[in-house]
């Protein structure tokens, strides 16, 4: 495989590389440290050993992926004129090429983005260097990788396949496809900052996902479907051979082992599809024990993460019951405890107390840019659990609603008392007029 010269990222911030590896070296167990010098071996096999993804595919993608439930519960958000008036706003952005994410405006560009542009400093992330070899942590003259990361997620193409197929649209669908054709022109595996992160590749899964589902029959030509088909598999490989362990776990380990767990249940030709979903599962109903508390408070404390993890639990145990794959009872108590926990946090309006880091992180995207997030979640919780009293007390609508369901609003008692020992909270509610 070809490197360009001058795109590794050598240079002198290899000094606060070096720094930032010792550190973490000194705070990891014997375990941690054997497993990461096993990652690196295979990091460096993969350099310049990849598998023929053709032989990763056992038949034609025939039928197309499809999220179960969420193109006929579309139809339910025909009359949210407001929403269906932002998403043709974006639309709109879109055919102009005018990006717009985490507070930064990208240039605009007649048809698909450039993919590895970072907007604040108009360079471009190496693309022709394999994915490991490139310094993103230390890279000041080309920005925070976040940026370029956001847009590749192309969560932006849920809603524009949403409008696409309830509209009736086949121009926009054309154009939905033409940036995913463009995406996957652009981004040869494993080349390029797109592949670096595991939870980065679990996201452009789902989205992927929900386009197929949207518009992927009409609208996909065989060969386009075939292009998918082995890009998909190029994402399950990688996803498989990279899993985040130890110190780097936490919602990127739940993002993989999803990603893993949507591809086995719903892209049954991938030769693996079969192990993927059953590690998946194994990993998420272990993790929801890990990363939730007995009493459902977040193990990182943080409410937006833990509606983060908990929306990619809900997705997966959704999709599976669909797909007869019945989750454990166990699994769908510890998700109860979660938005029990979130629930007793979230004030009359909506609010939640901000504890902790919040990088606006969602799975199904509605539009770009800050929402209600932990309402959102909590929301879809409700739906599928029975459980109205775990609805927010705002209902916004949104697109995951045409997978889940659309709650309805919820108030608590005036007076309410609620203690969670073991995460550390106690939650004391009390109204006065």
């Amino acid at each position: 495989m070809t490197q360009a010269a001058g795109d590794s990222g050598e240079g002198p911030r290899q000094l606060d590389g070096f720094a930032w590896l010792a550190d973490r070296l000194a705070a990891m167990s014997p375990a941690e440290i054997a497993f990461r010098f096993g990652e690196q071996f295979k990091r460096t096999v993969s350099r310049y050993y990849q598998p023929n993804f053709a032989h990763l595919v056992s038949a034609p993608l025939d039928p197309l992926p499809s999220l179960p439930g969420l193109a006929d519960g579309l139809e339910a958000l025909r009359g949210e004129t407001e929403l269906r008036s932002d998403w043709r706003q974006l639309v709109e952005q879109m055919r102009q090429g005018r990006f717009q994410a985490l507070g930064s405006t990208w240039p605009d560009r007649p048809g698909p983005p450039d993919w590895h542009l970072d907007p604040s400093t108009q360079t471009a992330w190496p693309s022709q260097t394999y994915c490991f070899d490139i310094s993103y942590r230390y890279a000041p003259e080309r920005g925070d990788i976040k940026f370029v990361s956001e847009l590749n997620r192309l969560q932006y193409l849920q809603p524009m396949a949403a409008v696409a197929a309830l509209e009736d649209d086949e121009d926009l669908a054309e154009l939905v496809v033409r940036h995913l054709e463009s995406w996957i022109a652009a981004h040869r595996p494993y080349l390029g900052v797109a592949w670096i992160s595991g939870i980065e590749l679990a996201l452009r899964v789902v989205s992927l996902l929900v386009v197929t589902t949207l518009i992927g029959e009409r609208s996909f030509s065989a060969e386009f479907s075939q292009r998918l088909h082995l890009c998909l598999a190029a994402h399950g490989y990688w996803l498989a051979r990279f899993p985040s362990r130890y110190s780097s776990a936490n919602n990127h380990c739940i993002a993989e082992a999803s990603g893993l767990y949507l591809l086995g249940s719903l892209v049954p030709t991938l030769r693996h599809a079969g192990a993927w979903k059953r590690k998946g599962k194994a990993t998420l109903e272990r993790e929801l024990g890990l990363q939730f508390h007995d009493d459902g408070v977040g193990a990182e404390q943080s409410p937006t993460y833990g509606a983060f993890s908990l929306e990619w639990f809900l997705l997966c145990a959704t999709v599976g019951g669909r797909a007869g794959d019945e989750w454990s009872n166990a699994s769908w108590h510890r998700m109860v405890q979660a938005g029990h926990h979130l629930r007793a946090i979230t004030d009359q309006n909506g609010n939640q107390p901000r504890i902790g880091d919040d990088d606006e992180g969602r799975v199904l995207c509605s539009l770009p840019g800050p929402e209600a997030h932990v309402n959102t979640v909590l929301g879809y919780l409700a739906v599928v659990t029975e459980r109205p009293d775990l609805a927010p007390p705002q209902v916004t609508p949104h697109l995951g609603q045409a997978l889940f369901g659309r709650p309805s609003p919820a108030q608590r008692r005036q007076f309410e008392y609620n203690s969670f020992p073991a995460g550390g909270y106690t939650a004391v509610r009390e109204w006065r007029g």
